[in-house]
C-alpha cells in the first residue's frame, strides 16, 4: 500500500488516495474552519491543488507564507457516531512511521456499504499489506464488468464475515447478514491504550452480531530489543452457553514457507461451504492443528513473517484460495489459512503472536533471519475474570500478558496468583518479563 493510500476499509475500493477530490475539499474546510492545524498544510501541499473556494485559498496562502509542519501519523482510535460512542477503528503504529499499521475494526455497520466485519484486523509493514481485508468487489468505470459498478460477488463473498480476519460461528456470518440488524446497534470499545509506544492495546466486545456469543478480541503492539520488529499479541475470546463450530481466517499476502502442519492436500478442489462467502473459497488441503502451537511461516516481497498460535490435536488447520463459484473471474485468487475448533462450549481463547522478521535479497541470493523468534505460547487462564498468556522466545526468554476481562478502568487494582507468584498491577492490563530459572 502506498502511503499515500487509504485503508480498505467495506466498500472501499484499494488504491483510493489522498489524491481525491472528496479529501481535497475536506482538508482545505478542515484546516480553514477547523483549529488551523498547520500539519494538514503538507497533506494539502502533497496534492498540488486545492479547491477554487475561499478555505482552498487560505490553505494556499498559508502554504505560500511557509506555515507548513510535517504530519506526523501516529496511533489513533477514530469513534463512530453521532457522540463518539457507537464504536470505532483502533489504528496501532509502531512508533517509526511507516513500520507497522494495525486496524481493527469494531465501528458501526456502515449501512449499506458496510461489511459484516466486526473485530476484524488488516495489518501493514510499510507500504506492505501482510494481513489485509479484501476491500470491495467493483470495477468502478470499467465497463467490461457488469458496466463498471458492484459486482454480485460484492454481496456474496466481499461483505460477509468470512471474507476477513474475524471469528466465524457456525459458518454464518454475522447478523445473518441482515444490514439493518446491523445498523442497529455497535460493538463496544473496551481498551484502547496508547501512552506507552511500547506498548499499545486496543481490545473490543460484541455480544450482538451472533446470538448468544460474546466475542472479545485484544490486540497488542508489542516492541522490545529481543526482537527485530514490533509483534502483534493477538487474543480472540469466545464464550457461549451452547455448543458453536468456530473458525478464524487469516487472510496473508505472499508465499507459504513452512509450517508443523502435516497437510493433506486435496487431489480436487471443492468449496469450504455452500453459504455466506464459503462458496467462493477453493479448500486447498486440512491438517490437525499441533499439540502446544502450529506455526505457519510465509515470505512476500522481501521479508519474512510468521504466525504462531496455540491449538491443539483437535483443532484443525485449513488451507485455501478464493475464486470458487466465479465463473467471469472477478475476485482475486488470494491465499488464506483458516484455524478450526468444533463443538466448542463456554470460553474458547485463540491466541496468536504475528512476527514480522527477516529479509531476502534475490540478488545476494542471501535470506537473513528467515525463521521466527517464538517457541511457545501458553495459555495459563482464561476466566470471565482474567485472560493470561505466557510466551517464549528461542533464547528460552518468557513475557506475561495479563488483561482483565470485566474492569477496564485506568484505576482499578488488582492482583492475581499464577504460579505460585503473586502478581499485582493497576490498570485493565499489565505485560512483565519473567527470569527463567538456568
Amino acid at each position: 500500500m502506498q502511503k499515500e493510500s487509504f485503508f480498505p476499509l467495506n466498500d472501499a475500493q484499494k488504491g483510493m488516495s489522498y489524491f481525491s477530490r472528496e479529501l481535497k475539499l475536506a482538508l482545505s474546510l478542515a484546516f480553514q474552519y477547523g483549529s488551523k492545524d498547520s500539519s494538514l498544510l503538507s497533506l494539502i501541499e502533497l496534492q498540488k491543488s486545492v479547491p477554487l473556494i475561499y478555505s482552498g485559498m487560505q490553505a494556499a496562502l498559508a502554504i505560500k507564507a511557509g506555515k507548513t509542519v510535517p504530519f506526523v501519523k501516529k496511533s489513533v482510535m477514530l469513534r463512530d457516531g453521532a457522540k463518539g460512542d457507537e464504536g470505532a477503528i483502533g489504528i496501532l503504529r509502531a512508533d517509526k512511521e511507516g513500520e507497522i499499521d494495525l486496524i481493527m475494526k469494531y465501528a458501526k455497520h456502515g449501512m449499506g456499504h458496510g461489511h459484516f466485519d466486526r473485530l476484524s484486523y488488516s495489518m501493514f509493514y510499510g507500504e506492505q499489506e501482510v494481513l489485509q481485508d479484501y476491500g470491495a468487489a467493483r470495477w468502478v468505470n470499467i465497463n467490461q464488468k457488469d458496466g463498471g459498478g458492484y459486482l454480485k460477488e460484492n454481496k456474496t463473498w466481499a461483505k460477509q464475515t468470512v471474507a476477513h480476519n474475524t471469528v466465524v460461528v457456525d459458518e454464518k456470518s454475522q447478523f445473518r447478514g441482515k444490514v439493518k440488524a446491523a445498523d442497529a446497534i455497535a460493538p463496544s470499545s473496551y481498551i484502547f491504550d496508547i501512552d506507552n509506544p511500547n506498548l499499545q492495546v486496543v481490545s473490543a466486545k460484541d455480544t450482538n452480531c451472533y446470538e448468544g456469543v460474546e466475542l472479545h478480541r485484544t490486540i497488542v503492539l508489542l516492541k522490545d530489543s529481543s526482537f527485530e520488529n514490533p509483534l502483534v499479541l493477538d487474543l480472540f475470546a469466545v464464550n457461549s452457553e451452547e455448543e458453536h463450530d468456530l473458525l478464524l481466517p487469516y487472510y496473508y499476502k505472499g508465499q507459504l514457507m513452512q509450517t508443523n502442519v502435516d497437510f493433506t492436500q486435496s487431489s480436487t478442489l471443492s468449496t469450504m461451504g455452500e453459504t455466506d462467502g464459503f462458496q467462493h473459497l477453493w479448500k486447498e488441503a486440512e491438517g490437525k492443528g499441533a499439540e502446544g502451537v502450529t506455526q505457519i511461516n510465509w515470505f512476500d516481497k522481501a521479508t519474512f513473517f510468521t504466525l504462531t498460535s496455540t491449538t491443539t490435536a483437535s483443532d484443525n488447520i485449513i488451507t485455501a484460495h478464493i475464486g470458487a463459484n466465479d465463473p467471469n473471474f472477478n475476485l482475486r485468487h488470494d491465499p488464506a489459512f483458516f484455524i478450526q475448533k468444533k463443538g466448542k462450549k463456554g470460553r474458547t481463547l485463540f491466541a496468536s503472536i504475528l512476527e514480522t522478521h527477516g529479509n531476502y535479497s534475490r540478488v545476494s541470493e542471501f535470506a537473513n533471519n528467515a525463521a521466527g523468534s517464538i517457541s511457545n505460547i501458553t495459555i495459563i487462564d482464561n476466566t470471565s475474570e482474567y485472560t493470561v498468556v505466557d510466551f517464549t522466545n528461542k533464547q528460552d526468554e518468557e513475557w506475561t500478558f495479563i488483561i482483565s476481562n470485566k474492569q477496564h478502568s485506568d484505576d482499578s487494582k488488582h492482583r492475581l496468583t499464577i504460579k505460585n507468584r503473586e502478581i499485582k498491577w493497576g490498570g485493565p492490563f499489565t505485560l512483565f518479563k519473567n527470569e527463567l530459572e538456568q
